[in-house]
């Protein structure tokens, strides 16, 4: 069966305030005359129009800081892939780590001499802030190491990244 066809709706542009016919199946329409584009709103047998640009100006804010941050995020990701592989003191910091994450148990002592790289980068992808301050505090008694300036600059990073992620609600 049919459904039945309504009548128009009968409004006032709140813009121009000329008379408009809002038919049932119309969301979102745009004046001629003025230029205005509305989203109809529809509830309890009222019609009310919303000017688009009010309702694309507050999701665009909203949807704009949450692309910002899922941006920012995936910058720090990057600069901390870059930092694994940045050479500290001859060699790449995430084989120059290499004893560090046996102190950490990150990697098994034993194994120290022929990790093979995979693991390496594994073992520097699962460092936690509190494993990097552990190293700093370790690399501290040698002020001139720098690998703990290094370090310094890595547990930043991190830092940032921790705190995106949660603006961000993701882990």
């Amino acid at each position: 069966m049919d459904k039945p066809v309504l009548p128009a709706a009968r409004l006032s542009c709140p813009q121009c305030n000329n008379a408009l016919e809002i038919g049932e199946d119309v969301e979102r329409f745009a004046r001629a005359r003025c230029g205005t584009e509305y989203v109809v709103n529809r509830a309890g047998g009222i019609i009310t129009l919303t000017p688009a640009a009010e309702l694309l100006q507050k999701e665009s804010a909203e949807e704009a800081a949450r692309r910002r941050l899922a941006y920012q995020v995936d910058q720090l990701e990057k600069d901390i892939e870059t930092e694994m592989n940045r050479y500290v003191a001859g060699m790449p910091a995430y084989q120059r780590l290499r004893f560090d994450y046996a102190r950490l148990g990150k990697i098994n002592f034993i194994f120290v001499g022929i990790v093979n790289e995979k693991s390496l980068q594994d073992a520097f992808r699962s460092l936690t802030i509190a494993d990097v301050d552990r190293l700093i505090e370790y690399y501290s008694r040698n002020p001139d190491s720098p690998t703990g300036d290094y370090l310094k600059r890595l547990r930043g990073l991190m830092a940032a990244l921790k705190e995106k992620r949660e603006q961000l609600g993701t882990r």
